[in-house]
């Protein structure tokens, strides 16, 4: 959900300076972010710039071990995130803050749109499309049709890039077409969140939702450190687009100290590398491999099952193969993900360990660890290096590298002449002019250990030109593509332009809240990284168990006691958990990890909670939109 955010307000480029820069900064916002749990290893880079003079903001709802050090926190309500970006945008346009030029020169502010909610474009003005470069994908020829605009100073109607002083408001009808532009578009929604509303939803005070507007406008360089706290709700990109306009419109972006953004380096990995060349496969007369993966989420697999058919065509679905992946723990409502496990006639898992996905499996195949085998650290890294791994000890046992493993099943299957070495994959995905011209070849790696992916000196990210068709930051976008197949109908009226609304379970205005009062929200455990090392013994000498945190006033309101054994139950599951008192919780709010196996539960299963649906565009697992009532086991 916030890539869908970062792509619809800037294309989705990395817009992340490094994490050296943070001494660049005049301010630091940690925004959806924990980074004492979830990055500890990059808090030492805040705390330093802290040190220096650099003012540590935060916006999390909890007071935890990162806002417990913020020179300001800001408790934004879970889950309302939007509606306070909204109110901080609110805030800045009636100051002034964002100006005319700014909006003209560094927005799609300008841009027509029709009744039918898509852009006017030249097309519609009797301007025939022309031909521009190929698809890299496709190899087919891209026609350019672009954007209209009213151009003040001619008078008329050009394309976008052909206008210096583009109107924002009240254009007349052109050749018969009304239209009105994205300013007066997003302006219509902005200005239904002035603070006197907002603070009722997101909980800050009116003085501090302008407070946090006058950082961004006054307290610059402000660098946005944004992750994965906004994300696990339905409503996460509703939220996520206009926090990164808060960013953007106050050019709190693109320069030394100010940068919004990530602090995982994956971009470069994910847009210069030659993924086309490493993820389709050919036979050595250029035969492409034959097969289709990635096609059917996983809130659809029983559906399929128990219907036959997808997307209109009858498919039999008879087998899965999972690696790299512990389903039945992760994904929502875990009684529906067990159905499917159970319907499938035949299941194989690779794994390190035996999970209970490995469980439900009817063959377990033992990957190696990867110290047990030669790779390359290249995705999610916090540091800007790609990384040559030698493998410390042969795998043990039977235990191969998932690859190896893929390879001599191609082979059974008949289909080796598919597969390469491990070797030949890296230098097929490496076999880029931009990781050539930083000398990140195969050869290299494996003498130096590792290579920088950027040139030396502080990576500053540039907002130059941007990610979306017009090169600027979106405030409006004519469509969406939804990131799975949606077999109902898909409201697109509310994905074009800004939107918000509450979280569909958790949002304190739902009817739902009534019977289930208590927002439950997935935690990050500093000793499981998701699922991972749940069964390392000693790590459960520190959290030994699962564990539901309850502000001690609300505990004892309920007449709970620490200890005691509480059940959580909703429409969907149940799970029975011991308490632990965390007094940074606020009120009707319950806090989780959802890192556990079945075993590890007294009753129940914290995956039984969270409803499987997806937002109706963005396939976002939303574990964080959920609400229990509890009641004494």
């Amino acid at each position: 959900a916030v890539g869908f955010g970062s792509r619809r307000a800037h294309g989705g480029i990395d817009l992340a300076n490094e994490l050296t820069d943070r001494k660049n900064a005049k301010t630091q916002v940690i925004w959806g972010n924990s980074p004492t749990i979830s990055l500890m290893h990059t808090m030492h880079f805040f705390m330093e710039a802290q040190q220096k003079g650099t003012k540590f903001v935060v916006v999390d709802p909890i007071y935890n071990a990162t806002s417990c050090k913020a020179d300001k926190w800001f408790p934004v309500v879970a889950g309302t995130d939007g509606a306070l970006a909204l109110s901080v945008l609110n805030v800045m346009f009636e100051n002034g803050w964002i100006d005319d030029a700014t909006l003209r020169s560094k927005t799609n502010c300008g841009l027509l749109i029709k009744t039918d909610g898509m852009f006017l474009r030249m097309s519609d003005l009797g301007v025939a499309p022309t031909e521009g470069g190929k698809n890299p994908t496709t190899g087919e020829t891209i026609m350019v049709d672009p954007p209209a605009v009213w151009d003040e100073t001619t008078g008329a109607a050009v394309a976008y890039s052909e206008s210096k002083s583009p109107k924002l408001s009240n254009v007349a009808p052109i050749n018969g077409i009304s239209v009105q532009t994205v300013y007066e578009n997003a302006m219509s929604y902005i200005s239904q969140y002035p603070p006197a509303t907002a603070t009722s939803i997101c909980g800050i005070s009116e003085a501090d939702i302008r407070e946090l507007a006058r950082i961004y406008h006054e307290d610059g360089p402000v660098t946005t450190e944004i992750m994965m706290g906004m994300n696990h709700y339905h409503n996460g990109h509703y939220s996520s687009w206009p926090v990164y306009l808060v960013s953007l419109l106050t050019g709190n972006a693109g320069k030394a100290g100010s940068a919004i953004g990530q602090t995982e380096e994956y971009l470069p990995m994910l847009m210069y590398s030659n993924i086309l060349g490493a993820t389709y496969p050919s036979d050595s007369a250029g035969n492409p491999a034959p097969g289709q993966a990635n096609t059917i989420h996983t809130i659809n697999i029983g559906d399929v099952i128990d219907s036959g058919m997808y997307q209109g065509k009858e498919v039999k679905l008879k087998s899965a193969y999972i690696h790299c992946s512990n389903p039945v723990v992760t994904m929502c409502d875990h009684e529906y993900t067990k159905n499917w496990f159970s319907d499938l006639e035949f299941v194989v898992t690779a794994d390190i360990c035996m999970t209970e996905t490995c469980k439900h499996s009817d063959i377990v195949l033992p990957s190696a660890h990867w110290f047990e085998q030669n790779d390359l650290a290249f995705l999610f890294m916090t540091h800007p290096y790609v990384l040559w791994q030698d493998k410390a000890i042969e795998p043990v046992g039977e235990a191969r590298p998932d690859f190896q493993i893929f390879g001599q099943i191609l082979d059974k299957l008949g289909l080796g002449e598919y597969w390469i070495t491990e070797d030949e994959y890296l230098e097929t995905l490496l076999d880029s002019d931009y990781w050539k011209g930083l000398g990140v070849t195969l050869d290299n790696l494996k003498s130096k250990k590792a290579v920088r992916i950027y040139p030396e000196g502080d990576k500053i990210a540039s907002t130059e030109v941007l990610g979306t068709e017009t090169g600027q930051i979106y405030l409006y976008q004519e469509t969406e593509t939804p990131a799975y197949t949606n077999p109902k109908p898909i409201d697109m009226s509310i994905e074009r332009g800004l939107h918000w609304e509450s979280p569909t379970y958790a949002g304190a205005d739902r009817e739902y809240r009534k019977e289930y009062p208590y927002h439950l929200f997935s935690e990050h455990m500093r000793t499981h990284t998701h699922t991972q090392w749940w069964d390392c013994e000693y790590v459960k000498e520190y959290e030994a168990e699962p564990i539901l945190r309850i502000n001690p006033d609300e505990a004892s309101d309920m007449g709970i006691k620490e200890g005691d054994l509480v059940k959580c139950t909703n429409h969907v599951g149940t799970v029975t958990m011991k308490v632990a008192f965390n007094a940074g919780l606020p009120r009707k709010m319950v806090s989780s990890a959802r890192s556990w196996q079945q075993d590890d539960f007294v009753a129940g299963h914290y995956a039984s909670l969270p409803p499987r649906e997806y937002n109706q565009v963005c396939a976002n697992q939303a574990f964080n939109d959920v609400s229990v009532k509890i009641e004494k086991a």
